[in-house]
């Protein structure tokens, strides 16, 4: 058939390909979505409409707190705005499912009970 694809079944998707490479290959060269989240705003909608190039918004985050690294968005990883030869970038500091450092675990901690 001209045009028309072969559709393969789902039990031989997954088997190598003829170039030699394996199908984790082939996943690693998988593009996906990334993105981080650097915060949060409210507007009224009257300076919304007079924001133009050079306007600053001011978001909920502050630079050193933690933002969350999304990829098909669901995050993946936390971590903390850096400065890197004049761009931004994140440092991951933890992956998503880890529990989050006490920054001083002696102030967190309950003071001993009296007996």
């Amino acid at each position: 058939m001209d045009g028309v694809e072969e559709i393969v079944p789902n039990d031989q998707a997954l088997k190598p390909a003829q170039t030699g490479r394996n199908s984790m290959e082939l996943l690693m060269a998988v593009e996906v979505p990334v993105s981080v989240s650097l915060g949060r705003t409210k507007m009224r909608m009257k300076d919304l409409v007079r924001l133009g190039h050079g306007s600053v918004v001011e978001l909920d985050e502050y630079v050193g707190d933690e933002v969350e690294i999304l990829v098909n968005k669901r995050v993946l990883a936390h971590g903390e705005v850096v400065a890197v030869e004049g761009n931004y970038g994140v440092r991951i500091t933890r992956m998503a499912g880890e529990a989050k450092p006490l920054e001083n675990p002696a102030e967190n901690s309950e003071p001993a009970e009296a007996i």
